[in-house]
């Protein structure tokens, strides 16, 4: 029975992770954190960095998050939600924009001028375009890092903002974080057209199917 038990655990943990990826936990942690800090008045960050210990972060019986109500929990699960779906958003919006300014299409049109002098072999292509694969698999897990972490960024940045406080720590760790958000977002860029789309644009031209610049970074 134990193993049962501990079997539908292992599947519930699994299905959970799989839909709701393991940062998006952080996340919520740091939203629920940060509403109950502001709740008990404590809004400068340099006072909840100082005044609050990691025993009481991590103490569900008596710290922080020991007062937590399930209207509380409703409440900071719609915000992640929103912090996502904003987030998404506004990544798109940027990562589009700059890869209208970067010439795309030019690339692909000098990709295409390249292949097209190479003999083709459909043995050959069949392996080429597996290793491919294997390659974008590879680059896609690390874009995916990237994108996390700007979303991490971008959530701590709304958690400070949502103090409405202003103090010399309160508007130097928003720049701060708002600087950082943006050089992400520039390595994010600068990452997927050196590193991703070179091999993305091979393989689509070894199968013969269409091109789309940001098709890529969208999946």
């Amino acid at each position: 029975m134990d193993e049962l038990a501990k079997k539908v655990q292992e599947k519930y943990i699994e299905d959970l992770t799989s839909k709701y990826p393991l940062h998006r936990f952080l996340i919520l942690f740091m939203v629920i954190f940060f509403m109950l800090t502001y709740q008990n008045g404590n809004v400068d960050i340099y006072n909840i960095l100082n005044q609050t210990s990691l025993k009481e972060v991590f103490d569900f019986q008596g710290g922080v998050l020991s007062g937590l109500s399930m209207l509380q929990l409703m409440q900071a699960l719609i915000i992640s939600l929103i912090l996502n779906s904003s987030h998404k958003k506004i990544n798109f919006s940027i990562f589009n924009r700059l890869i209208l300014i970067g010439n795309s299409n030019g690339y692909i049109a000098k990709i295409h001028e390249k292949y097209k002098s190479l003999k083709r072999n459909d043995a050959y292509d069949f392996f080429l375009i597996k290793e491919i694969d294997n390659k974008i698999t590879d680059k896609k897990a690390c874009l995916r890092v990237k994108v996390i972490n700007s979303e991490i960024i971008f959530s701590l940045l709304f958690c400070i903002l949502w103090s409405f406080h202003i103090s010399a720590v309160n508007i130097v760790s928003m720049f701060s974080l708002l600087l950082l958000w943006f050089y992400v977002q520039w390595d994010i860029y600068k990452f997927y057209t050196s590193d991703f789309f070179p091999l993305y644009v091979a393989k689509q031209y070894l199968l013969d199917e269409p091109i789309v610049a940001t098709e890529g970074f969208h999946d």
